[in-house]
């Protein structure tokens, strides 16, 4: 369901009157539906500057949800993005327009409103007994977890189940300081990133009313289900000691790494996402050849040409081919051949293409075993091989 109906009052330059109120979590928007004469008894401008004007609120908001209500005394942090007026014709009647039996033509006019911020908090009283009042869900989840998993996160005892509809926390404390840094965890962890969509913390309710993105990555770190939750411990505690301000880089830095796993991005993109990643979480503040040596554990040579292939993306515009052949070429002319790395050195042999796709998936290896080594993590961290393998097979 991601729809879900009440009413409000609708209070502009001191006018009330009450109109219906859906919730449309599909559009992230909601709308306020109401007779046509009520634009007029507003005295709106309706398609002119005056849809951003002060003053416009909804007041004793209530909605009913299969298993309990939503309610707000009042919420005005939000914009008029478009007025939809009903066609009046020959058909009204009372009956056609209390029921909408027309479908938008009965002289019922819709006001589409844009939440400023992402997240409403309603007051929430739920039907049922809650014995877990405290819960985030999350959306694009790829990983099945169940039934009901226990763990450990911020050393809160966490129930944590999930399948491709979803990702629910549930516990017994508040979530909300664990909130982003699960987030974080998780989305490294199965290779695209979660969305956070709900929170209940004890008798309030927030919506979160952002794009649900749902994209795809290159698949999660560890091989098996069994293991992420034993992995996702690594993760808590490494993101958990960190100090705000650090984990607030770090939570930056990740959005990059998702953006260079995902698999809907160019290749090119993808790349460049991934330097950029290595950059934020670099201490040297300069992403050099020995900077990022001893950042990723690689030769010199790898990291040469790791820098060369990011300096001729980003500074001359060339494609990832031409960039990948041409730091290989230059090397070897450089060196006699004589390199210290294994990685790279097909690079320029075959098809150019297939040199980019290599490329990319060695560097998005040597990022995995980045984040084994900054976890803690001594099991198997999936490092691409098959496809690596089949690449250079073909």
């Amino acid at each position: 369901m991601d729809r879900f109906f009440g009413s409000a009052i609708l209070e502009f330059s001191g006018r009330n009157e009450e109109v219906s109120l859906c919730i449309n979590l599909s559009n992230n928007i909601l709308e306020a539906r109401f007779p046509m004469d009520l634009k007029n008894s507003f005295k709106l401008s309706f398609g002119k500057s005056e849809w951003m004007t002060k003053g416009l609120s909804l007041r004793n908001i209530d909605i009913k949800l299969p298993n309990g209500r939503l309610s707000k005394g009042i919420y005005d942090d939000f914009f008029v993005k478009e007025y939809r007026p009903g066609t009046c014709s020959i058909y009204d009647s009372t009956l056609v327009s209390a029921l909408d039996l027309r479908a938008g033509s009965s002289g019922i006019a819709t006001m589409i409103l844009v939440p400023r911020k992402c997240g409403i908090t309603f007051d929430f009283k739920v039907l049922s007994n809650n014995e877990a009042p405290y819960e985030l869900f999350y959306t694009n989840n790829t990983i099945r977890i169940g039934p009901q998993s226990r763990v450990e996160i911020g050393q809160l005892p966490v129930i944590i189940v999930g399948d491709t509809k979803g990702l629910t926390l549930r516990s017994v404390s508040s979530l909300l300081n664990v909130r982003d840094r699960f987030r974080v965890s998780w989305s490294v962890l199965q290779g695209a990133p979660i969305n956070l969509r709900a929170i209940l913390d004890g008798d309030q309710l927030t919506l979160n009313l952002s794009s649900d993105t749902h994209t795809s990555g290159l698949g999660q770190l560890v091989d098996s289900n069994d293991e992420v939750l034993s992995t996702l411990r690594y993760f808590d505690k490494f993101f958990g000691a960190m100090s705000r301000d650090d984990f607030s880089r770090w939570e930056t830095a990740t959005d990059f790494y998702m953006d260079g796993v995902a698999t809907d991005r160019l290749l090119e993109f993808r790349v460049i996402s991934l330097f950029n990643f290595l950059e934020m979480v670099d201490n040297s503040k300069t992403l050099n050849k020995t900077s990022l040596a001893t950042l990723l554990e690689i030769t010199d040579d790898t990291a040469d040409v790791l820098c060369k292939v990011r300096n001729a993306l980003i500074h001359e515009g060339k494609t990832l081919s031409d960039a990948v052949c041409g730091a290989v070429s230059e090397l070897k002319t450089f060196k006699k051949n004589n390199l210290s790395f294994s990685e790279f050195s097909d690079a320029c042999e075959g098809d150019p293409q297939k040199a980019s796709a290599l490329f990319y998936f060695h560097l998005a290896a040597c990022i995995a075993r980045f984040w084994a080594r900054s976890i803690g993590y001594t099991g198997d961290m999936y490092q691409y091989e098959d496809t690596i393998n089949d690449l250079k097979s073909h």
